[in-house]
């Protein structure tokens, strides 16, 4: 993220951050939430996105390692969940600061569908 500003200007700013997540779709996310006179800099959304992509894949590398602790090749829900209830950074995040409740089943309510939601 320090040579991001340094980079040669035909180079996309995802490749000049070095990230994998796009910055233009994160910067879209927080536009359409943000007030009319508030600002958004340009290395808040590089940082935003840096966050973002470091917790997904802590959260990926944690999930893996139990799968790979049940003989399993692919992650589920339940792995997801193991992770950060076994986490001690993970799950004061999510429970806390994100307010997800990891008490039932995430698949449980059938009622609901997420079918619109694009990230």
């Amino acid at each position: 993220v320090a040579n991001f500003k340094r980079g040669n200007k035909d180079i996309p700013p995802t490749e000049r951050a070095k990230l994998q997540f796009p910055l233009s779709k994160t910067r879209t996310l927080i536009q359409k939430n943000m007030l009319k006179n508030d600002s958004l800099g340009p290395f808040a959304v590089v940082y935003i996105t840096a966050v973002m992509e470091y917790t997904c894949a802590e959260l990926l590398e944690l999930s893996g390692n139990n799968c790979e602790r049940d003989n399993r090749k692919s992650i589920n829900s339940k792995d997801i969940k193991k992770s950060i209830i076994n986490d001690p950074e993970l799950d004061p995040f999510v429970t806390k600061v994100l307010k997800i409740s990891l008490t039932g089943e995430i698949a449980a309510d059938k009622s609901r569908r997420f079918d619109n939601v694009t990230l």
